[in-house]
């Protein structure tokens, strides 16, 4: 190397170490200056939050006797008794270098000073009082004295007073001079050990070649993966450019495949239903997926660092719990839990969570997934509750066909007894003596007759048969049997309207209206109480109807039913009429006799009322529409004598023995031509031996061989003309329901009296 370039390249390196030395002179100067103006800043901000900090301790005190004695005592007095504090903080500081503490007015005048001479004196510093009347924390420099102003509020954002700590200007400039010389030599001595390095560092290093590569670097490190990188002659050089190109090959790779695996798991989490995020080991947030602001409702910026805010007070120790596990380096699956989202609603959700690990498997932290299950309990709930209505529907399917069979066996055997009872009446005279125990006989076969038809009422399996009926006289009909039902320790009363008007509905959906809501009623009355019943004439107008819209204007017969038991809140009335809503236990009550009284009235156009309240009782009231009309006929029959026969003939077809006897003396007795047979072959075969004129077959449907309804199929087929009446113990709609015999043929139900039985078969002659 010549002597030229040698002293070129010192130039050079000289020119480069005056620049750089230069540029650090500059920068520590104007790092000094900065230092030196805002140092003295933070110094007096120091000096004005700890003097906040010494204050609080007083501005509490003052506060509390404000609260405690602000409407008893003069707000002065107790500011005045802030004295003590103001003296105890003083000389609790004063080795700190706290001038005084006192407390001022915002108009500068002194309530209490820790020096007893400055009471009652007041403040004329213009910096002071500017700053009293901004009524905020802030620090002046009045004289020798530096004051931090802390105004006391109350609740009501009124200013109490004003604590004033005073601190001595004179100790407080020192200490910021001894810093700002000390910050000087610090960046001084700084300064020359800086020169020196770049000095060495330029003296052993061949600054272009190193500039090259540095920039290369630069451009890598920002992303710039296409950058050519230049070689030097040097083999030095070649081998360091040959390495930096494979560096940066290698990382264009690893950035490419990292950048295909974010790519997938960004889509992965923005297609996920699941809220993902993940905890360091202090519960606070790490990650915040885009899954989690959709379900939570935070975005990440407002989760990052923070405590999971998802988590409601009561299920904390619960994800404690969790995370305790997890840190333990176990993996949590499927915790059922509420979490809460944004706006402050609670949901049902299930947690997962498993411990994250560094490269060395250390845990650092938790990744938590949290799925919204509460459609999915709901649907579950609805399922069960689905399930258990169905198992109470084919329950009362079930006591349905009960009461049927039991029926059947039943009434046949009341039909023997009311008809031989009948039977034996009539050959007893009017003066004889056993006549009133065969009468009794008779009544007690007919109540049973009464029970029967209840028990088919309350299992829903009885014909629906609108008549025109008197209110008042199905209730009294039902009064005994209403009765039975409530018990001895309530009380009925009965309480009839005047000149009642007629409905058109069947009598037996009126039993079951009064029968639900008096059972009803009494369960509601635990102590015993009161069951009322009323009947009235009502009219609805148009003012009524106006805020009851669904109601229909015109004229009604009330039916009410009051009890005096703990009645019903808002929220009870409001479902009492849905299908299986219950307040009872399962085993009181199956939430269907409300629902099925909604049902008759809506049925039959009317409207029913409820008034109730928490321990005043309840009332129902069932409005019928009024019917323009003569009550059917079958209501008003009284006891007649028996309609008789013309000497017809009837072949009559029974396999009880005793039921077939009995119904032939009694149409023989009723002047009828009976050729009886024990079933249907005999029936059959009783035909076609003889050439017999049959005008009427009254025959059981149940059958052994084969059922009414296919032996009058076959008998029809040889008899034109006859006329069928089939008899049952069975209900019709039992046997409707089971396609033995269709709906609306002639049918009597067993048991039967004798004025029953002739006025059924004269009608179906004679029709």
């Amino acid at each position: 190397m010549s002597v030229k370039d040698l002293m070129n390249r010192k130039s050079l390196q000289a020119k480069i170490m005056f620049c750089i030395s230069l540029v650090i002179l500059l920068f520590i100067s104007v790092t000094t200056v900065l230092y030196v103006r805002d140092f003295h800043v933070n110094y007096l901000q120091a000096i004005e939050w700890r003097s906040v900090s010494l204050a609080q301790s007083l501005r509490r005190d003052i506060i509390s006797r404000y609260q405690t004695f602000g409407n008893l005592a003069d707000a002065d007095l107790i500011l005045e008794a802030a004295y003590l504090p103001c003296r105890d903080l003083y000389l609790a500081n004063r080795d700190m270098h706290v001038a005084f503490v006192s407390l001022l007015k915002q108009d500068g005048t002194v309530i209490t000073h820790s020096d007893p001479e400055q009471w009652r004196t007041k403040q004329e510093q213009p910096a002071l009082l500017d700053a009293l009347e901004a009524s905020e924390i802030t620090t002046v420099r009045v004289d020798r004295l530096y004051h931090t102003l802390i105004p006391v509020i109350n609740e009501q954002g009124s200013l109490l007073a004003v604590i004033d700590v005073g601190f001595p200007r004179d100790i407080v400039e020192q200490k910021i001079g001894d810093s700002i010389r000390l910050a000087i030599l610090f960046c001084l001595a700084f300064f020359l050990l800086a020169s020196l390095l770049v000095g060495f560092l330029i003296h052993h290093l061949v600054v272009r070649p190193i500039d090259r590569f540095i920039q290369a670097t630069e451009d890598i490190a920002r992303g710039d993966l296409s950058r050519e990188i230049h070689t030097d002659e040097t083999s030095e050089f070649k081998a360091l450019s040959k390495s930096l190109a494979h560096m940066r090959d290698s990382i264009r790779r690893n950035l490419e495949a990292v950048e295909r695996k974010n790519q997938q798991v960004k889509a992965l989490i923005a297609c996920s239903p699941v809220a993902l995020f993940s905890l360091d080991l202090a519960g606070a947030v790490h990650i915040w997926t885009a899954s989690a602001e959709r379900l939570f409702g935070w975005r990440a910026d407002e989760t990052a660092g923070r405590s999971l805010p998802t988590i409601p007070e009561q299920e904390q120790v619960k994800i404690d719990q969790v995370l305790e596990q997890v840190h333990k380096g176990n993996t949590i699956m499927g915790v059922e839990l509420l979490q809460q989202k944004m706006d402050g609603s609670e949901f049902q959700a299930s947690l997962s969570a498993a411990p994250i690990r560094d490269s060395r498997g250390v845990i650092i932290g938790s990744m938590g997934a949290v799925e919204d299950i509460s459609e999915r309990m709901e649907r579950e709930k609805e399922r069960a509750e689905v399930q258990k209505h169905l198992a109470q529907i084919q329950q009362l399917e079930s006591v349905g066909r009960l009461a049927g069979g039991v029926a059947h066996d039943y009434n046949n055997t009341l039909g023997v007894i009311l008809g031989y009872s009948e039977l034996l009446l009539d050959k007893l005279g009017e003066d004889d003596p056993r006549r009133e125990n065969v009468q009794r006989i008779i009544e007690a076969a007919r109540h049973s007759a009464d029970i029967t038809r209840q028990l088919l009422i309350f299992a829903r399996k009885q014909d629906i048969e609108p008549q025109v009926i008197q209110l008042n006289e199905v209730v009294e009909h039902m009064l005994k049997m209403l009765h039975r039902l409530i018990g001895e320790d309530f009380r009925l009363e009965w309480m009839p309207g005047e000149e009642l008007g007629l409905i058109n509905a069947d009598p037996t959906q009126i039993d079951q209206i009064l029968a639900n809501l008096c059972i009803n009623a009494r369960d509601a009355m635990k102590q015993g109480g009161t069951i009322t019943i009323e009947t009235r004439n009502v009219i609805v107008d148009g003012k009524y109807h106006s805020s009851h819209p669904e109601v229909k204007e015109g004229e009604f017969v009330c039916l009410i039913v009051s009890d005096t038991g703990i009645g019903m809140d808002k929220t009870i009335q409001n479902k009492i009429f849905e299908p299986f809503f219950t307040t009872k236990s399962r085993s009181e009550g199956t939430g269907l006799g409300l629902a099925t009284v909604y049902g008759i009235v809506k049925q039959n156009n009317g409207f029913i009322n409820v008034y109730s309240a928490p321990d005043k009782g309840s009332t129902f009231s069932v409005y019928f529409p009024l019917h323009h009309g003569k009550v059917t006929p079958e209501l008003l029959a009284a006891d007649t004598a028996p309609v008789q026969g013309h000497g017809e003939h009837i072949l009559l077809v029974e396999d009880e023995a005793a039921i077939l006897e009995l119904c032939r003396r009694l149409l023989e007795g009723l002047g009828y031509r009976v050729f009886s047979a024990g079933g249907p072959l005999e029936a059959i075969q009783l035909v076609e031996s003889e050439p017999l004129r049959i005008d009427l077959l009254l025959t059981d449907v149940i059958l052994p061989d084969m059922n009414g309804r296919e032996l009058a199929a076959q008998l029809s087929s040889r008899i034109p003309g006859l006329k069928i009446l089939y008899i049952s113990g069975y209900t019709p709609a039992v046997i409707a329901d089971s396609g033995i015999l269709e709906s609306g043929v002639n049918f009597l139900s067993k048991p039967f009296s004798r004025e029953e039985l002739a006025g059924k078969v004269r009608d179906v002659l004679d029709a």
